[in-house]
C-alpha cells in the first residue's frame, strides 16, 4: 500500500544541485574570461573548473529531469539547470579555444 504513494519532490534535489552548479560554472567562466588578459596561468584553472562544474550540472540536470518525468512532477528547475550548464560549458570551450589561439599566435605579450 505504501508503494503507490509517489513523492512530489522526486528529482527536485538533483535539479536544484544542477542549478547551483550551473551558476557556479557561469561565475567560473566569467572569471576565466576576465582574468585571461591579466595572466593566462590564472585563467586556465578557472576555465577547467567551469568545464568540470558545467558537466556536473548537465549530468545532474539530466538525471533530475528523468526522475521528475517518472514521478510526473515539474521539469522547470531541471531544464533550467541543464540549459545553464550547457551554456556555461559552451562559453568556456569557446573562450578557451580563443585563449589558446592567442597564446599560440604570440599576440598576447
Amino acid at each position: 500500500m505504501g508503494n503507490n504513494i509517489k513523492k512530489q519532490s522526486s528529482g527536485k534535489t538533483l535539479s536544484i544541485i544542477s542549478l547551483i552548479l550551473s551558476f557556479l560554472a557561469i561565475i567560473a567562466a566569467g572569471l576565466c574570461c576576465l582574468t585571461f588578459f591579466i595572466s593566462p596561468l590564472i585563467a586556465i584553472p578557472f576555465g577547467l573548473l567551469a568545464i568540470f562544474l558545467g558537466f556536473l550540472a548537465v549530468i545532474s540536470g539530466v538525471i533530475g529531469m528523468s526522475q521528475a518525468r517518472k514521478s510526473n512532477s515539474s521539469l522547470i528547475i531541471s531544464q533550467l539547470g541543464l540549459c545553464l550548464g550547457i551554456i556555461a560549458v559552451s562559453i568556456i570551450i569557446i573562450s578557451l579555444i580563443i585563449m589558446f589561439y592567442y597564446m599560440g599566435s604570440g599576440m598576447l605579450r
